[in-house]
């Protein structure tokens, strides 16, 4: 006999657990079971998360540090500008998961269980420890990785948290989102800095590639910054972070519609920034505002069309012209006020918005990138090769119909 729950989800990571705990926390959703299926048993690793809103989300955040001003440095400097209405947030991880795995694994309903699933059926999972199918009377909640993808563009980066030794202070009002004083031979690089306190701050080095640099390459480029813009600084670092993120919009169709994906499976990570968390938390919402209402999740709003547009012009231009990146964001934050482009990367901005911040920029890269994607289409085996093309995409796009979009 099949064992059935309500939900199954196939993965216990982030877009899981924030998932979950909303549900439970939904008293008209009370009664449903919760099956959460996940191969790791020990606690989540620390990993640094930020995200800027005009709000905090109803989750149970340690922040580690919050900003209302932002820098970015070029060519002609640093630019520092306030924010608002938004606040740029940092938390760790681990912290989070940790604390939502703890609750729901004591919550009425929900059942944790250490296994791998193996295939995914219609609304029936299947787990390698575990004989027979589980069943979802409703909804299979699918935020494994993706098997066989092949990702052609990567922002990866490393990152080392500093602690000062010495009289040097940070500045710690402002964090750098972008500095692109820094070589550019290899790819598109920037840095990027978060400063927790006058002593301790997050230095992370960033690049936009197909190729992912060594340890030694990546410290470096940290310690030509660190030597060159800080030259009092003296430090120990307490701590490493490295990862990559694919540059890519993943479609979020699944296979049946009793599969939802979730998290970067679901398209929930935006290709040009790596942004995901919050466009989870909201994705998240969507699902239980629908579920408790006893609605359709095929209503779920899907990405807007011209974002995808502008989000691949732009990957095109990182692919075929990289020298062109550094001059194209030089443009976009000297020109342009932060809050808006904060706005506009969230895919918050009006199409009149959008057309004033375009009207900065250089057009020959983008008008270059157009006849690329829509005028010399590549051959279909090429194209297959770069997940990003237009075969990635599907082609029912919908317009967003008015339901709130998840925005980062």
């Amino acid at each position: 006999m099949t064992t059935t729950y309500d939900y199954i989800f196939a993965g216990g990571g982030m877009s899981a657990l924030l998932l979950a705990y909303l549900i439970r926390a939904e008293d008209t959703l009370a009664d449903r079971t919760i099956l959460i299926v996940e191969p790791s048993d020990g606690p989540a690793q620390p990993k640094n998360i930020c995200f800027w809103a005009d709000e905090l989300p109803a989750l149970p955040l340690t922040l580690k540090g919050s900003w209302d001003a932002m820098s970015f440095g070029g060519k002609r400097g640093n630019k520092t500008q306030k924010i608002d209405p938004f606040t740029y947030y940092c938390f760790d991880a681990a912290t989070l998961q940790n604390q939502l795995r703890d609750e729901l694994d004591g919550a009425a309903g929900v059942t944790m269980m250490q296994d791998r699933v193996v295939r995914i059926e219609d609304d029936t999972v299947f787990l390698r420890q575990t004989p027979g199918g589980l069943r979802a009377k409703q909804y299979v909640f699918d935020s494994l990785p993706p098997v066989g993808s092949t990702v052609s563009l990567w922002q990866h980066f490393l990152g080392w948290e500093v602690k000062v030794t010495n009289e040097a202070e940070f500045d710690a009002d402002a964090l750098t989102l972008m500095d692109f004083r820094v070589a550019q031979a290899e790819a598109p690089t920037f840095m990027y800095m978060l400063p927790f306190s006058p002593q301790k701050a997050l230095f992370e080095i960033t690049l936009m590639s197909s190729d992912i640099l060594s340890t030694k390459q990546y410290e470096a480029y940290l310690k030509t910054y660190l030597s060159t813009h800080y030259p009092q600084l003296e430090y120990t670092i307490t701590r490493t972070e490295r990862g990559k993120i694919p540059m890519q919009r993943v479609a979020a169709e699944a296979s049946s519609p009793r599969q939802v994906r979730l998290g970067i499976k679901g398209g929930m990570a935006k290709p040009t920034t790596g942004y995901t968390f919050l466009n989870s938390y909201r994705h998240a919402r969507q699902i239980v505002s629908l579920l408790a209402g006893g609605k359709s999740l095929s209503l779920l709003p899907t990405a807007k069309p011209r974002f995808v547009f502008y989000d691949r012009l732009l990957l095109n231009i990182i692919r075929r012209s990289p020298q062109r990146v550094k001059p194209i964001m030089e443009a976009l934050f000297y020109r342009n006020s932060y809050p808006r482009l904060l706005a506009f990367l969230s895919e918050s901005t009006s199409l009149w918005q959008e057309t004033k911040l375009f009207c900065t920029l250089p057009w020959l890269p983008f008008l270059t990138a157009l006849s690329h994607e829509y005028l010399l289409r590549a051959p279909r085996d090429e194209a297959q090769s770069h997940p990003d093309w237009p075969v990635l995409y599907p082609a029912h796009l919908e317009v967003d119909r008015n339901l709130e979009r998840a925005v980062d």
